[in-house]
């Protein structure tokens, strides 16, 4: 069965680690162990937002992924303008 990837973003200029993102990971892992059989949580965390851009629009992504933003309030801003990045059309 293919799984689905599950990417994490988190936009942090510091380039911490999202508490948040890692803690749904290992409740998932450890509280729905059934759902590691339909999603693919072996995905890098992403943190470059123009890396992350490129990849959408060069079809990087070439299959149907779920992708988890930290949404932190001091980065509202820049996972704002890179959910942009996903509804547009492919070049």
């Amino acid at each position: 069965m293919t799984r689905t990837d599950v990417f994490r973003i988190h936009l942090n200029p510091n380039k911490t680690l999202p508490l948040a993102l890692g803690n749904m990971t290992a409740m998932v892992a450890r509280h729905r162990p059934h759902l590691l059989d339909v999603l693919n949580l072996d995905t890098p965390i992403l943190t470059d937002r123009l890396h992350v851009e490129q990849m959408v629009r060069s079809g990087g992504f070439s299959k149907t992924a779920i992708f988890l933003m930290s949404d932190y309030v001091w980065y509202i801003q820049a996972h704002t303008a890179l959910s942009q990045a996903f509804l547009q059309p492919k070049e």
